[in-house]
């Protein structure tokens, strides 16, 4: 099973009563990869996606409520509501790239965010090690 044959099987599939925005594409994208028919290059290729569907171009932003005064427009933050196509591509293309600049070396060690097993708190705990290393050996240490 290929990385994009997962992604595609870990689509949420909306009860049949339930309507949403791309229920209909959902269930076809899950079946696509069930499918034994199915060759995961395809989506990879550039030629298959030389004409664009509209849908996959546009996308409607919501405004969603954060707190304090509902009639302060700066108290509302947009959410893109996109076609789960656009999602999908987004997250294979995200993988495609992480994996190669992990493979590649090219993201710093002290680089936390956004990268799997690693988080704000790993980066803090790091940064207390390297404290603790200049603490013990009494070397000058600034923080601020």
């Amino acid at each position: 099973m290929t990385g994009i044959q997962a992604r595609l099987l870990s689509l949420r599939v909306l009860r049949p009563n339930t309507f949403a925005r791309g229920v209909i594409v959902e269930s076809l994208l899950k079946d696509l990869s069930l499918s034994s028919k199915y060759n995961p290059n395809c989506i990879e290729n550039p030629s298959l996606f030389s004409e664009i569907v509209l849908d996959w171009k546009t996308a409607i932003i919501r405004p969603v409520f954060k707190e304090g005064d509902k009639f302060d427009a700066s108290k509302y933050r947009p959410v893109i509501l996109s076609s789960l196509v656009v999602k999908v591509m987004e997250s294979i293309i995200y993988d495609h790239m992480i994996a190669f600049l992990v493979t590649h070396q090219l993201i710093p060690r002290e680089q936390h965010e956004f990268l799997s097993g690693r988080s704000v708190q790993s980066n803090l705990l790091c940064c207390m090690s390297d404290w603790t290393k200049d603490a013990d050996s009494e070397r000058p240490l600034d923080v601020v």
